[in-house]
């Protein structure tokens, strides 16, 4: 039995064209059951935020000869059949899906050629996918057509080729399966501990990173796992070899990604592979390569077809080109960059990405860098309430820069509130690694203007003997603490 919160999901889950078929559907019944049909889909479509009562209330004025839940069961289920049988609307492996019981119906039916007719189209279809499943049916299908049409009966040649491309997808099935094993592995030490910041952190990465498949060259990997492997393996050369090395892996993986796919088609893992070089360009500080990466993804955006993909490109550009005014020390661009991405015809192309509070973060730490406190206030502050989508290190960097902007605007009170906020929040962390534990001792001792001006020079000698350790990599990653302590030394006050 289908609840009452199902029924009301799958209802405003449908689509304009999804809606207008079940309308016509309902239209084309007789008796009771149309006026029950057209009244539940009226109900449901009306209320905006789900309330079982209400909708109790309100559906059960067309409801005779049966309980409340057994109509909204069958209701639910016509809507299922309705979603099915709109062929208009059937997109993805649903409409494959559809192809496959189609060609097994001719199948049944004795009519061999109709069935060849519509499954070789839709084997080539099913081979620039990624449903193995699907594709495993398909050259089932294919086995089943040649063994038992008169006309291809005694091919065998054609038989063995086409075994030999079922036992090749089983084969790349399994390489997928066990791909997506490792990358589970990864995402749970991610969960665990985050970015690797010890040495005996990077030996468990280490466990799953020299895992055989990733020495695998990427011609000897199936189209159907590269978008995944690919980043992946230079994730590991990052976290192995260091951000450079990782650099020199991706520009292969891109290069080898653009002889076998079409950027049209398979957008969003050439979208990955380039976040992937830019951040690791980021954590190198190699400006140089940015820009040509940049326009690379700009070069995606015609054939972006989804609006969340086009958001996660766009703030990706936008966060580049911070980023890169960042290394190259040129502020006051930077902020002239930052102040067009937040024009409001702009500002819709990339907010509400997932991470688009990077890039507030990132127009805060350039107009702070150039002299604009104030203006670095306002950006910090409309992150108030995003501080849970931070890592740790970001935020911490993130409350660091409030503390030196209240400095640098003479705030005692908020100078000496901010240190003990920050100080209290380090207290509570599990593990503290050295850089912290260097902030953890100062914000302690510089709860007043005068103290921090004292306590700077010993946190920036700290810091920059820390900075050139690998493992300390993630926590200076999104904050220029050694320059912003610079910055406030040479200050005259």
């Amino acid at each position: 039995m289908a609840t009452l919160k199902q029924v009301y999901d799958l209802v405003h889950s449908l689509d304009k064209n999804e809606k207008k078929n079940l309308s016509i559907l309902i239209d084309a019944l007789g008796g009771k059951a149309r006026q029950r049909y057209a009244n539940s889909l009226r109900v449901f479509n009306e209320q905006k935020e789900f309330d079982a009562d209400k909708l109790k209330k309100k559906l059960s004025a067309d409801v005779s000869g049966m309980s409340l839940t057994e109509a909204n069961d069958y209701f639910f289920h016509f809507v299922c059949k309705a979603l099915q049988s709109n062929t208009t609307s059937t997109s993805g492996n649903l409409g494959l899906v559809k192809e496959l019981l189609m060609v097994e119906t001719f199948i049944s039916k004795g009519l061999f050629d109709s069935a060849e007719k519509q499954l070789s189209p839709l084997l080539t279809k099913l081979e620039t996918g990624n449903s193995f499943g699907l594709l495993s049916r398909g050259l089932e299908l294919q086995s089943i057509i040649i063994a038992s049409n008169p006309n291809t009966t005694r091919d065998f040649e054609k038989r063995l080729r086409t075994l030999q491309q079922r036992k090749q997808v089983a084969a790349d099935q399994m390489q997928y399966v066990e791909l997506m094993q490792l990358i589970q592995q990864i995402n749970l030490l991610v969960s665990k501990t985050g970015d690797p910041r010890t040495r005996q952190q990077q030996a468990e990465y280490a466990k799953v990173y020299t895992h055989p498949i990733f020495r695998l060259p990427y011609h000897e990997v199936s189209r159907q796992s590269f978008p995944l492997f690919a980043p992946t393996k230079i994730d590991m050369v990052n976290v192995l070899q260091g951000p450079e090395a990782a650099i020199r892996e991706g520009l292969v993986a891109l290069a080898e990604f653009r002889k076998i796919f079409d950027r049209k088609h398979h957008y969003v893992a050439e979208f990955y592979l380039l976040d992937s070089l830019l951040s690791d360009c980021f954590r190198a500080k190699n400006h140089a390569l940015m820009m040509p990466l940049i326009e690379d993804l700009r070069k995606l955006i015609p054939h972006v077809q989804q609006k969340a993909v086009l958001q996660k490109v766009y703030a990706k550009i936008m966060h580049s080109e911070l980023v890169y005014y960042t290394l190259t020390q040129n502020y006051s661009e930077g902020v002239k960059c930052f102040s067009h991405w937040m024009k409001p015809d702009q500002q819709l192309l990339w907010n509400g990405s997932p991470l688009d509070y990077m890039n507030y973060l990132m127009g805060a730490r350039l107009h702070y860098m150039n002299n604009q406190p104030d203006l670095a206030l306002d950006y910090l502050h409309l992150l108030q309430g995003r501080e849970k989508d931070f890592k740790p290190t970001a935020l911490l960097g993130y409350r660091f820069l409030f503390l030196l902007c209240y400095y640098q605007t003479d705030n005692a009170s908020l100078v000496y509130s901010t240190a003990h906020s920050i100080y209290k929040s380090l207290l509570k962390q599990e593990k503290l690694y050295a850089p912290e534990r260097a902030v953890l001792r100062f914000t302690k001792s510089s709860g007043s203007i005068e103290k921090m001006k004292k306590n700077m020079r010993g946190l920036h000698e700290t810091l920059s003997a820390l900075q050139s350790d690998p493992l300390n990599a993630p926590f200076f990653l999104f904050a220029d603490y050694v320059e912003w302590l610079e910055k406030e030394m040479k200050a005259k006050r």
